[in-house]
């Protein structure tokens, strides 16, 4: 969020996939189609910033497990954030955001039994990032640390074959340690072009998430681990009310992987 700097409305497209695979329950992969918008406002604090705002989301997302069953998620987000930045580099960014999940699943457990539901859900989240901009004439290096924590309320739901599920508090704890390095080239008198790339390491930390079905078989969904990350992308002041932006990357880790994400967007500045 440092880079957001000034009144603005903005807004990205969000593409994502994960294959996923713990060796225990079925592999699956999930793609994620969506939008966020925003508007912030920018406070001026002797020589320092505050930069605060509130965002919208939306995404679409598909599950397909091995085993052939899948789901289809309907995902809106409504998120309050702030960025505190010296003029010596240092900043913290917060992000606290709701979630509202609208479920339909279809679950296969042989190729004659098949089992639907739909279910709803709500989860809160949050995050903090605190690093420091070094600037060396056109180029910058940002050495970061980011932690991120979610939660899902807990569900109860029915199969149309009979079968009860209990969806316990799902919950997310993530710690990342990176680095980013990038350089501006002045392409006219208020246009620039800063392509840039990012690399940190990841850890989930939690591990015991639970699905309790028929109230005697308890599953256990464990995505604790490390993973790596690698992007890269480009910001390009168009003028001094407009820029444009798009980041790709790259994820791996023991049990999941991320072969595409694409996040593409504009910002207005009034």
């Amino acid at each position: 969020m440092t880079d957001i700097n000034g009144n603005q409305v903005w807004g990205r497209y969000i593409h994502n996939e994960y294959r996923v695979d713990n060796g225990v329950n079925n592999p699956y992969k999930l793609k994620q189609n969506g939008f966020e918008y925003g508007i912030g406002k920018t406070f001026d604090i002797n020589t320092d910033s505050l930069n605060t705002g509130i965002s919208f989301g939306m995404t679409k997302n598909e599950i397909k497990e091995k085993s052939g069953s899948k789901s289809d998620v309907d995902s809106y987000s409504l998120g309050l954030y702030a960025s505190y930045i010296k003029d010596n580099g240092f900043y913290l960014d917060a992000l606290v955001k709701g979630n509202y999940f609208d479920s339909e699943s279809s679950v296969r457990f042989n190729m004659n039994n098949i089992a639907n539901t739909s279910f709803k859900q709500k989860g809160i989240g949050s995050a903090f990032e605190i690093g420091k901009q070094t600037n060396f004439n056109h180029s910058f290096i940002t050495p970061y640390a980011r932690i991120e924590y979610f939660s899902a309320k807990n569900n109860e739901l029915k199969m149309t074959n009979g079968m009860k599920v209990k969806l316990g508090n799902d919950k997310s704890l993530k710690a990342e340690a990176g680095v980013k390095a990038g350089y501006t080239f002045d392409i006219g008198e208020k246009s620039t072009l800063t392509p840039y790339i990012k690399a940190s390491f990841e850890n989930e930390f939690i591990n015991d998430n639970t699905v309790l079905i028929n109230d005697t078989v308890k599953l256990k969904n464990d995505y604790s681990g490390s993973m790596g990350n690698y992007r890269v992308g480009l910001d390009a002041r168009i003028n001094k009310n407009t820029s444009l932006y798009t980041e790709v990357s790259y994820s791996k880790g023991s049990m999941i992987e991320s072969p595409l994400n694409i996040n593409a967007g504009v910002r207005v500045f009034f």
